[in-house]
């Protein structure tokens, strides 16, 4: 099998996936495409996160191949039952059907990604906040239709947004409790969750000694080492906001971890008018200033949540991350 054959088939983000194109070995041949170093490529695809989860090594052996990626993917499992906002058990779940204002006692994943989550709400001056779940619920996002019958009003966005806002969440580390300033705050942990987990997947990776792999979900990526193609690393393509047929940018990364963000593929409709599902906390409504970002940097949790706070801001906004912007009339940067 030649490289240009390996190399046609493209990975498509799925569900709520914005189109990020990555060229991946065949999957047909998984387990006959050889690395330089002389191990195979093996690789396997599971739903979570209400996305498409595909997990590519490189590995001597098929049986420890699917060990290693099975424990990887428990691990995904593991989490997703944790952060699901749709899961009644999970962490988040508990969160947000609180009794007023009442404590909830949450695992240490959870505080930890809370946490950081606060982190990225301060550095990006509260275009990324996990509080945004009562918007979410007042613009449809969590009805089965993705067609409202009507817009909220002024006076219901206004009232929905006194409950918006990180700085109402207050956590009790010694107790792993998390409770809030208002009655009405919620989390959505769909801007970090699915980098974290990436995160955690990829150091079950490593332990594990892989130095060759492929993790996605949904577009957000971790990439380590290279391919079997005599490359500097995985080329990932970023398709044009305008035509998801057609790639705008290309890039090559190792050891790197990339997150596109965009509304241009999740939405609700209202008279033929389309509101996407990344909402400006500071306005509680759909972020329009550009039409998609990339993150490029060196973990899964930062890229996801960087990529969605310049989103929000239409520019970069940390000096130690690669950004990709795209506006209407082209890249940005």
């Amino acid at each position: 099998m030649n490289d240009n054959t390996t190399r046609r088939l493209f990975l498509k983000r799925a569900g709520a996936a914005l189109g990020v194109v990555a060229f991946l070995p065949l999957n047909s041949f998984a387990g006959s495409i050889k690395h330089r170093s002389g191990e195979r490529y093996f690789e396997h695809t599971i739903l979570a996160m209400g996305a498409t989860a595909r997990l590519g090594i490189y590995a001597t052996h098929e049986r420890e191949a699917n060990r290693i990626i099975t424990r990887a993917f428990a691990e995904l499992k593991r989490l997703e039952a944790l952060f699901s906002v749709y899961q009644s058990t999970s962490d988040i779940a508990r969160i947000n059907d609180r009794v007023a204002n009442a404590s909830t006692v949450v695992s240490s994943d959870t505080l930890e990604i809370i946490k950081a989550a606060i982190q990225f709400s301060k550095m990006s001056d509260r275009a990324f906040d996990i509080t945004v779940e009562p918007l979410m619920r007042l613009w449809g996002f969590r009805s089965v239709s993705n067609t409202l019958a009507q817009l909220p009003d002024q006076s219901s966005l206004e009232r929905t947004l006194e409950s918006v806002g990180y700085e109402k969440i207050i956590m009790d580390t010694a107790r792993r409790e998390i409770s809030f300033t208002h009655p009405d705050t919620k989390l959505d942990l769909g801007g970090i969750a699915v980098g974290y987990a990436l995160d955690k997947m990829a150091a079950i990776l490593k332990s594990e000694g892989i130095v060759n792999g492929f993790l996605d979900i949904s577009g957000d990526i971790i990439a380590l080492g290279a391919p079997h193609t005599n490359s500097r690393g995985w080329e990932i393509g970023i398709p044009d906001p305008t035509d998801t047929s057609k790639i705008i940018h290309t890039n090559t990364i190792t050891n790197q971890a990339l997150a596109t963000s965009g509304n241009y593929m999740t939405y609700v409709v209202y008279q033929a008018q389309k509101f996407g599902h990344i909402i400006d906390p500071s306005v509680g409504r759909s972020a329009t200033r550009v039409l998609s970002t990339t993150a490029i940097g060196s973990s899964g949790l930062t890229v996801d949540a960087l990529s969605t706070a310049s989103f929000v801001l239409g520019k970069a906004v940390d000096v130690e991350t690669e950004f990709v912007v795209v506006g209407a009339n082209g890249l940005i940067s």
